[in-house]
């Protein structure tokens, strides 16, 4: 088969990835990538590549899991135990951390989604958060696997779009990123932001939601290169939005600027760009924050029903 034809089948079967790609870049990553670029300029840069590369890593493994055993991470950490005391202390284990702090990042994504769509529309913030729950909802309720891969493949194009041209049109120093982003420096100062990089990115429900989502759209061993073709492609693709997000806040503030709303960063680029990076950068914000409100309970759904 040629390369060509090869390479768009490929392209065709991005879906799982893209929806732990839009689970990733939440509201939260945006808030920490905000902060991170106005506290530190360029400087964290590498913080984020090592991220990026580690959840390939470990997404990539559970994509084979999934793929290969035709299993979730659920199923499998189930199956390890005999003893049924260890089975159940496991089942409880996996349903309240993942139940538990997917409720508690829903809280976080529907508001965050909220703030940008206030930013472009001014509406109350209590009254969009209502409207993007209940949208989560029927997506999730319609239950159908193509329409919610599509969508969420929409999502991250609108914010690869947002969050990258943005981004460019700062016109950022590009060998001050290069001479300061990739040299790895921890210190006493930077040590919580480098840590909150890691977490934001490397997101522990992700890998129950990846183990599911690929028994939907690969098949088997024949079609494990096209799934991992799609966690590095998705993957990468959330590495450039999220060292966008940097760029962009190391541009639109002064070192040292603690930013505790990301709409500020749509508020603060409109002297730099113009009226129009206002909307731009706050419809990836709502993009980050609808994607992550519907991921959580999905991730929390399969691996409930992969642990009973």
């Amino acid at each position: 088969m040629p390369k060509d034809s090869t390479f768009k089948r490929r392209l065709k079967n991005v879906g799982p990835g893209a929806i732990v790609a839009a689970a990733i870049i939440g509201p939260g990553t945006v808030t920490t990538a905000s902060n991170v670029g106005a506290e530190f300029g360029y400087a964290l840069i590498w913080a984020l590549v090592f991220s990026v590369i580690a959840t390939m890593f470990l997404q990539e493994m559970v994509t084979r899991l999934g793929v290969i055993t035709r299993k979730d991470l659920s199923t499998i950490l189930r199956e390890q135990f005999s003893n049924p005391i260890l089975k159940w202390l496991t089942i409880l284990l996996i349903i309240s951390a993942i139940v538990i702090g997917s409720a508690a990042y829903e809280a976080g994504n529907i508001v965050g989604g909220a703030l940008g769509m206030v930013a472009i529309t001014g509406l109350p913030t209590k009254l969009v958060a209502v409207l993007i729950g209940v949208l989560a909802g029927i997506l999730l309720w319609i239950g159908q696997y193509k329409v919610i891969e599509r969508v969420f493949v929409g999502l991250i194009l609108i914010m690869t779009l947002s969050f990258v041209i943005t981004a460019i049109v700062v016109q950022p120093d590009l060998s001050a990123i290069f001479t300061k982003g990739f040299v790895p420096k921890v210190s006493s100062g930077n040590t919580l932001y480098v840590i909150s990089l890691i977490g934001t990115t490397i997101v522990p429900y992700t890998l129950f939601l990846q183990s599911s989502t690929v028994q939907e759209r690969f098949e088997g061993e024949e079609q494990l290169s096209d799934s991992r073709f799609d966690v590095l492609l998705t993957m990468a693709i959330c590495g450039i939005i999220s060292v966008s997000i940097i760029i962009t806040a190391a541009a639109a503030f002064p070192l040292g600027t603690s930013i505790q709303d990301p709409s500020l960063m749509a508020e603060q680029l409109q002297p730099l760009l113009g009226s129009w990076a206002k909307y731009v950068f706050a419809i990836g914000i709502f993009a980050a924050g609808i994607s992550s409100a519907m991921t959580a309970p999905l991730a929390a759904a399969y691996a409930t029903a992969g642990a009973l």
